[in-house]
């Protein structure tokens, strides 16, 4: 057998996230890698048997470590150069090995005796007795998993990284194993089975490609390795550490920048820690000299000025002046920077602890979130901060707002949905469209006095709220809605006409344990039947039954069993942009005036609609109410 060698350079080129940098002896390292880092190496062994039959057979990397074996038990092989050499002079003793004697050499290693089938073809050519290496048992081609471990455990400086670096576990027990005496036969399912970040690439009885395989174990590798540093760090010296615990007014992450950036040394809050322990210095000791290194900064007495109390040297830096209501390390700041005049102090004051409202402005707060609701407007946190700051001459942040409605009396419930702007447009066009098309079917069914359209939808009662942030008293609900709760994941479906027509309440309980498909808005397609039968009972052949475009309305079962009894289902809300329909929840105005009589404000206040409008839904059918979708509300144009 004659076998050519070519090594092209950047034939392929691979795209790995194995970081290089984090290994220790970098610059030795790369040049190991050239094998399979650079280059590309192509096999061709052309095949010479007795009957003088030539066929090319493509070997790729795997292989190679297969040739490193054999070649460097050989006699007269050096370097992987004379590999040419070496065939040629097998040529001139017109001596050929077949593929299969060279493969059952290279791949059986294991049995000693098979290292003298050269030795039979000829006596001059002699091969040296070879430790056969370890290998993994080739479970159904997993021989190219095999090939590229042996190789990488061949590399010295990358088994000594290895060892060092790799956290505990059966990739690092594998490579132990390779590297140690003893057994020379190791099952690979151990390591097929902990190798999962390969999902479906590993499979027993399918040969895989074992370049991907290469850097796919890299990456692998990567995630395994300890999370820690692998240079040593040096040593500071007591000077260096006292100067260093001159920070500690400056948070965890700007110390260890700091010492960073002037020692050149990387360091962990625990290590900062461990330091002031070794140098006895308490929480006490290390604000107050943080205090004193500070006050020097200035030409004034800064723990008098800005009455620094002694709790505030105790406890901490990120408390508050009780004269400025500030935080300190904001005052430390300033000071550093030589920038504290009264100007600046004065412009922050008004939103200190001090600046708290009124009894008779806390009224008029709530007299306005009152106003508001009352016209259909939903406040924000925004126009609550903004009424404030305008009349009563504030200077609140809207971070501020919790604090206030707590202070005011009401509970705040952030339900706004997330809408990008510039699909609001398009939306609305929707909307118009589906309101045409439904009043061209209700104008084809005039005659039919008896017809009846429906909105149906769903609302969860304590974690799903309207989409809109809403402000309301907070009340308790009344008993008769706990006894309806048996759980507060519990669905109410509730069904609403146009004609007002409110039929019984259907309760859903909570449905745990099913598939992501399953359950929409805590319903699923088994949940939704069960309402289809309770819709029925009610409903006659011919009506309308408008609804979200959920998963678990528009399944195919549901639809059949709603078209086979003569209804007719429209979705409404367009691309499954649920919550933003202003006809159910115009509908669901009505039973809001209906709740309110026998359940609480909390509860009636559940059901606050977008679109609040008078007579909205009974002048739907006649096309005369539009709508337009603004920052907070649809409001009627």
């Amino acid at each position: 057998m004659f076998a050519q060698i070519y090594i092209c350079d950047s034939m392929k080129e691979y795209n790995t996230s194995f970081k290089l940098e984090i290994i220790q002896n970098l610059k030795s390292f790369i040049p190991t890698l050239q094998i399979f880092q650079k280059f590309y190496i192509i096999s061709n062994i052309i095949e010479v048997d007795v009957i003088q039959q030539n066929n090319d057979y493509d070997c790729g990397l795997f292989l190679i470590n297969y040739f490193n074996i054999l070649f460097n038990t050989l006699s007269k092989i050096k370097n992987m150069e004379s590999i040419i050499e070496y065939f040629d002079k097998l040529n001139d003793y017109n001596l050929f090995i077949t593929r299969d004697d060279l493969f059952d050499l290279i791949l059986n290693y294991k049995k000693t005796e098979k290292k003298n089938i050269i030795n039979k073809k000829h006596d001059e050519i002699i091969i040296k007795d070879y430790l056969s290496p370890k290998g993994l048992v080739n479970l159904g081609s997993t021989c190219y998993i095999n090939s590229i471990i042996q190789m990488l455990i061949n590399i010295k400086d990358f088994t000594k990284i290895l060892n060092q670096n790799l956290k505990p576990g059966n990739l690092l027990n594998l490579f132990q194993k390779l590297q140690s005496k003893g057994s020379k036969i190791i099952n690979p399912l151990t390591f097929i089975t902990h190798y999962k970040i390969f999902g479906e690439t590993i499979e027993l009885n399918v040969q895989k490609d074992s370049h991907e395989f290469l850097l796919s174990l890299f990456n692998h590798m990567e995630l395994n390795l300890k999370k820690r540093i692998l240079t040593k760090r040096k040593k500071l010296t007591k000077e260096q550490e006292e100067k260093i615990i001159k920070y500690s007014y400056l948070s965890t992450k700007e110390q260890i920048q700091k010492i960073q950036r002037d020692y050149n040394i990387t360091v962990s809050p625990s290590w900062i820690t461990r330091m002031k322990k070794r140098n006895n210095i308490t929480k006490k000791e290390q604000i107050s000299q943080s205090i004193i290194n500070q006050s020097s900064i200035v030409d004034y007495n800064f723990e008098q000025k800005y009455l620094i109390s002694e709790e505030t040297k105790i406890f901490g830096l990120r408390t508050t002046s009780r004269k400025y209501n500030i935080p300190i390390s904001t005052l430390y700041n300033w000071t550093n920077k030589n920038m504290l005049p009264e100007e600046q102090l004065k412009r922050v004051k008004s939103r200190g602890r001090k600046a708290r409202l009124k009894k008779w402005e806390i009224e008029k707060v709530g007299e306005w979130i009152d106003l508001q609701n009352q016209k259909g407007i939903i406040c924000g946190g925004h126009e609550v901060i903004n009424f404030i700051n305008k009349n009563f001459n504030y200077k609140y942040h809207k971070s501020s707002i919790s604090r206030i409605l707590q202070s005011i009396g009401y509970s705040s419930r952030k339900t706004q949905t997330k809408v990008n702007n510039q699909l609001i447009p398009s939306f609305s066009a929707k909307i118009e469209t589906k309101r045409k098309e439904i009043n061209k079917k209700i104008a084809l069914k005039s005659n039919n006095k008896n017809f009846n359209v429906w909105v149906m939808d769903e609302k969860g009662i304590w974690n799903h709220h309207p989409a809109r942030y809403t402000y309301t008293r907070k009340s308790n609900p009344k008993p008769w809605v706990k006894g309806k709760l048996v759980n507060s994941k519990d669905t109410l479906t509730a069904t609403v006409s146009y004609k007002g027509e409110i039929p019984d309440l259907f309760w859903i309980k909570s449905v745990t344990k099913t598939k992501k498909r399953e359950k929409v808005s805590g319903m699923n397609v088994q949940k939704m039947l069960e309402y289809v039968d309770h819709f029925l009972t009610f409903a006659n052949s011919g009506d309308i039954l408008l609804m979200d475009n959920l998963r678990s309305h528009h399944n195919i079962d549901v639809k059949k069993k709603l078209e086979d009894s003569g209804i007719e289902v429209i979705y409404f809300t367009p691309n499954g942009a649920s919550h933003l329909s202003p006809l159910d929840n115009a509908a669901f105005k009505i039973l809001e005036d209906k709740l309110r009589k026998n359940g609480g404000r909390r509860f009636a206040n559940y059901f606050d609609k977008i679109v609040t409008v008078n007579n909205l839904w009974k002048s739907i059918p006649n096309g005369t109410v539009s709508f337009t979708f603004k920052a907070q509300t649809f409001n009627q144009i």
